[in-house]
């Protein structure tokens, strides 16, 4: 999976120095420290650059942000970005007190700005609610199309066998689905079971009598 942010450690903000840990998950930031950032956001209106206090591993940063006493509203995001990572969100309920909120007020001292938006590595995206359960796709996905394929196919042979106007049962429309059901099961990932179950019925059928 994609790198992501998963937390912050702060409960509750105040105006001065906040300082709070970010944490990452599939993240790189100790291998790419000397490229870390962290900012808080405000809304929409404005960013405060975040000081890295210290990066204790590759998914774990210590961050001190100032706050000034008026800012535009309680509603708190977090960025963090580095080159490899790019830029991860995590938007967390974080109290406030002592604050005066104006609507719209900005803070010209600090810009986001980074490099590298987009992380640089293979992965899916991101998603904290199902995370790495997102694998069953590369199994679970393949399996369905697989039953189809192999359900049209045996519908198909059904119905040629049970059109045979001679009444002798011809095996060749048995024994041709099974075959291209072996071909499915073992080209498809995570199909085994298919594979498997479609030799033992091709074993059944070799040894059905031929009347």
């Amino acid at each position: 999976m994609a790198p992501g942010g998963l937390e912050i450690s702060a409960s509750m903000f105040h105006p001065g120095r906040n300082d709070f840990s970010f944490t990452g998950y599939a993240t790189h930031f100790q291998e790419n420290s000397g490229s870390m950032q962290v900012f808080v956001t405000v809304d929409s209106s404005a960013v405060y650059c975040a000081d890295i206090l210290n990066v204790t591993d590759n998914a774990h940063v210590i961050v001190s942000v100032f706050l000034p006493d008026t800012i535009s509203s309680n509603q708190f995001g977090f960025l963090a970005n580095n080159h490899v990572d790019g830029t991860l969100l995590v938007e967390a309920p974080v109290g406030s007190e002592g604050f005066t909120f104006i609507e719209g007020t900005k803070n010209d001292s600090c810009q986001y700005k980074v490099e590298h938006e987009n992380h640089s590595i293979f992965g899916f995206p991101f998603q904290p609610i199902i995370m790495e359960s997102i694998r069953n796709l590369m199994w679970h996905v393949p399996m369905w199309f697989t039953m189809f394929a192999l359900m049209i196919i045996s519908f198909i042979f059904s119905i040629r066998t049970l059109n045979n106007k001679s009444g002798t049962p011809d095996l060749n429309f048995d024994r041709r689905p099974l075959r291209r059901s072996n071909g499915f099961g073992l080209c498809t990932p995570g199909n085994h079971r298919f594979s498997l179950g479609s030799l033992y019925l091709n074993c059944m059928v070799d040894q059905r009598p031929t009347t």
